[in-house]
């Protein structure tokens, strides 16, 4: 009976649901809610009647923005045709609006909600909040969001082939597949027999906070297997299934976990969730393992290293634990890989390090002189701060890739690890006036690309694409160096209207912009292989000539 309900639901999706935004698997939504359907234990499919399952379908795109034009975000007003006048209250005093659902909070109040809906017997309300949480969850670990494929899909720069392959024939894009497909079929034979269960803690608000952590996870294999999927490798198939099972067993859990605490009064997330998930979160991504992840994976192999290397360069590396988290920007990630790749070709050792894992002792400028860091805008903990700060005073060259996720502003931090030395030497351009804006958005947020360029002793290296896309992949960095004692500049930026510095060197550390290494900004190369990325023709001679002055020791 099921499976005519699946039919019947695609068709209420496909009215109601419509297309997926920026942050979504687009159409692949649908399927996840499918088989969820499908697998819900049989407690809860008895609880639902036929058109329940129509309810479950329809409302996954729920939480993104709406579907007609202008787009807008989601408000509390959205909920109205769905939920009672006591939920809203509940919604709006825990602050739904725009992303909210997103959020670990909104999950988390959206669990409450769910179960309290159960506890009422409220079936079609039920649905409809575990609808509308199909959606954030399975983003957790959709495959716009790990750090490859995400450039590749929000910064897809025209002219450039970035080589990416469907899994299957006829799926919408690069991430997707069919409900027909085989891929779907493969998920469906691991969900199989799978009992959920609620996480081992006590308590509905520990098991809240437990579930919404487990994100961690889904990011994490998101990552490692992203390159085999969206480029086409061997067990692309495989990986994907596994990541759609991932996803599907999440959500059943949730559906579980509020089922066997449904109640009218179901607690709602406590006061300090937001900090409780902040320390559970970072624990579980300290965890991870970052040459696990597709971005990195081949810098910790110290077999590819060259038999008789001309010189070691350590890389500190960061595990994608939660999107626009971590010490690391995205570009940072995706420009470091590339780096480390770049050296080995040049006849380099290769170290890598696990940035959440350094220690006092950890790095050795005997060793490994020279090392690479590419920065976000968020600190990193006290003791990696203090280890980078220890490996400086020791002598150890630092080459400083700074960069920021975008997020709507311009935030001033472009050294919060405070080991560049640069201190108020650097300064906060605005969007306009940069080739990467740090905003979101693709349009009306600097001025003419094409008139900018970069001076490298005296010659200048006109920006050849737009670099303006979505996404948290964006190589944008918002800092120009002002004139200060033992400051060095090494390149400028010409904006067409101002010239300012934007890399330098000032005593043993080097700083540089990350749009500066990303590819095919100022470069005519075309293509890349971004399953093992380097960087480009004008980005490789740039970090070796940086990387062979730092170790001639002439950083004066």
């Amino acid at each position: 009976m099921l499976k005519s309900v699946s039919v019947v639901s695609v068709c209420i999706a496909c009215a109601v649901g419509g297309a997926g935004s920026a942050f979504a698997w687009d159409v692949e939504h649908d399927e996840i809610a499918q088989l969820v359907g499908e697998s819900l234990p049989a407690e809860i499919k008895a609880s639902f009647d036929f058109d329940d399952f129509g309810i479950l379908m329809a409302f996954c795109h729920f939480p993104d923005m709406t579907e007609w034009e202008p787009r807008r975000w989601r408000t509390v007003d959205d909920y109205a045709p769905h939920v009672g006048p006591d939920d809203r209250a509940i919604l709006a005093a825990a602050g739904c609006g725009g992303y909210w659902a997103h959020t670990e909070k909104g999950k988390a109040t959206l669990m409450a909600l769910l179960a309290r809906a159960f506890g009422r017997g409220d079936h079609r309300v039920a649905a409809f909040y575990l609808s509308v949480l199909t959606h954030p969850v399975g983003d957790e670990s959709a495959l716009n969001h790990p750090t490859i494929l995400n450039f590749v899909h929000y910064c897809h720069y025209q002219g450039v082939a970035f080589g990416t392959r469907k899994v299957e024939a006829g799926a919408k894009n690069i991430f997707g597949f069919r409900s027909d497909g085989d891929v779907v079929r493969r998920a469906r034979a691991k969900l199989k027999g799978y009992r959920p269960s609620a996480p081992a803690v006590a308590g509905f608000r520990a098991q809240q906070l437990a579930l919404c952590v487990r994100a961690v996870d889904q990011a994490a294999y998101a990552a490692e297997k992203e390159v085999a999927i969206g480029f086409g490798r061997p067990g692309a198939a495989e990986a994907l299934a596994d990541l759609v099972a991932m996803q599907v067993r999440a959500i059943l859990d949730i559906a579980w976990t509020c089922w066997v605490n449904r109640a009218v009064d179901a607690a709602l997330p406590a006061a300090d969730f937001q900090a409780c998930f902040d320390r559970d979160a970072a624990r579980a991504t300290k965890a991870l393992d970052p040459g696990r992840q597709a971005v990195f994976a081949d810098l910790f192999d110290a077999s590819r290293n060259p038999k008789a290397p001309k010189g070691t360069v350590a890389l500190v590396c960061e595990a994608l634990g939660l999107r626009s988290s971590g010490a690391q920007s995205y570009a940072g990630r995706l420009v470091l890989g590339a780096c480390g790749r770049t050296l080995r070709d040049a006849g380099y050792a290769v170290k890598a390090y696990d940035f959440r894992n350094l220690a006092a002792g950890t790095l050795s400028a005997a060793e490994t002189p020279t090392l690479i860091v590419a920065a976000g805008f968020h600190a990193p903990e006290a003791e990696a701060a203090r280890a980078l700060a220890a490996y400086r005073d020791a002598g150890g060259r630092i080459v400083y890739v700074s960069g920021q996720d975008p997020g709507g502003s311009v935030r001033g931090h472009g050294d919060p690890f405070g080991i560049t030395g640069f201190g108020a030497a650097l300064a906060d351009r605005a969007p306009e006036d940069l080739p990467v804006s740090p905003r979101w958005h693709r349009a009306g947020i600097c001025s003419d690309w094409r008139k900018m360029a970069v001076v490298l002793d005296g010659v200048r290296h006109p920006l050849r694409r737009d670099a303006n896309g979505d996404g948290y992949a964006k190589p944008a960095c918002a800092q120009e160096i002002l004139p200060g004692p033992g400051i060095e500049p090494l390149a400028y930026l010409d904006n067409g209207r101002a010239r300012f510095c934007v890399a330098a060197r000032k005593g043993n550390v080097t700083w540089l912009p990350v749009y500066l290494l990303s590819p095919f900004l100022f470069s005519d190369d075309t293509s890349l292989d971004f399953g093992a990325l380097r960087l480009d023709a004008f980005a490789a001679p740039l970090l070796l000539q940086v990387v062979e002055t730092a170790s001639a020791n002439r950083p004066e």
